[in-house]
């Protein structure tokens, strides 16, 4: 264990959202993203910056129409937002424009009708998370009331806590279902040897039990804690979906790898899983790096 202390958890939450990059190819998806900017800006009082990347060599004419299109969806807005056409290839752009304006969030509808419905399948992805160093939020969800519940998916490590201390922070409001999965080790190796379902639940209980006190543990450090800790002994992946369904949620947070070969450990792979399969909006934090 690091010597970190509850400030940590606890200052991970605080972080103000004064900066908020929202990427747009106009079509609905992308509007419904929009509308989920402005409605968090004006929660934290934050700057909206609407971004549309053009693809390179684009004719003056397209670029004309969507700094138009950009300067119209700014106007007559109840917070600041600027607009910023760029060039190149979408994920490149957004992580760029990110890091020149310093931004604190990224959020970007799920389906669109160009380069957005690709924004968040499979190497483009990974692209745009190994790139960016700030959350993004990917707005699912054909609403854009107010979460009010947000599920928290987490591994058993501190950076996981840390990444969804920044949700709670942008969601202070909402219900919080903090939510661990435990993968049973030597469960298949007993049913392949007969074991019978009494044998097998003795060994999940068991591994519960070890599990569970060190995510309550750090569960109880996060400010405000977590309304509900649930801690399971299944698959992350399955376990999320099933929660973010049966909770009604409205706000998946999961943490993510930074790095340009992203990882399928368990937050590498729940994360892609997440922005694909979700029910609900996801909000991908990356997390911090790992200490030597």
């Amino acid at each position: 264990m690091s010597g970190n202390s509850r400030g940590d958890l606890a200052r991970s939450e605080t972080a103000a959202v004064r900066s908020i990059l929202v990427a747009t190819d106009f079509s609905s998806a992308a509007d419904l993203a929009v509308q989920r900017a402005f409605d968090l800006a004006r929660f934290h009082g934050a700057q909206v910056t609407l971004v549309h990347a053009a693809p390179l060599g684009a004719s003056d004419a397209v670029l004309s129409e969507a700094e138009r299109r950009l300067r119209d969806m700014t106007r007559g807005t109840r917070v600041p937002a600027v607009p910023l056409l760029a060039t190149g290839e979408p994920s490149a752009a957004i992580s760029q424009a990110a890091e020149e304006l310093d931004a604190d969030l990224v959020v970007t509808g799920a389906r669109g009708t160009h380069w957005l419905r690709k924004l968040f399948l499979g190497s483009t992805a990974k692209a745009l998370l190994a790139a960016i160093s700030v959350p993004v939020l990917l707005a699912k969800r054909e609403e854009t009331s107010e979460y009010s519940t947000a599920v928290l998916a987490v591994d058993a490590t501190r950076r996981s806590f840390q990444a969804v201390g920044r949700g709670i922070a942008l969601v202070p409001d909402a219900r919080r279902v903090l939510v661990h999965g435990v993968t049973v080790l030597g469960e298949n190796m007993l049913r392949l040897g007969g074991a019978d379902d009494e044998a097998v639940g003795e060994l999940r209980d068991g591994q519960l039990a070890t599990a569970r006190p060190e995510i309550e543990r750090l569960a109880g450090e996060l400010l405000p804690p977590p309304d509900e800790v649930v801690v399971e002994a299944t698959q992350a992946q399955a376990l999320i979906s099933t929660l973010s369904a049966l909770q009604d949620a409205d706000l998946l947070v999961v943490g993510a790898e930074r790095r340009s070969n992203l990882r399928h450990a368990f937050m590498g792979s729940v994360s892609e899983q997440a922005m694909q399969k979700a029910p609900c909006d996801v909000l991908v934090v990356p997390l911090e790096p790992e200490r030597p």
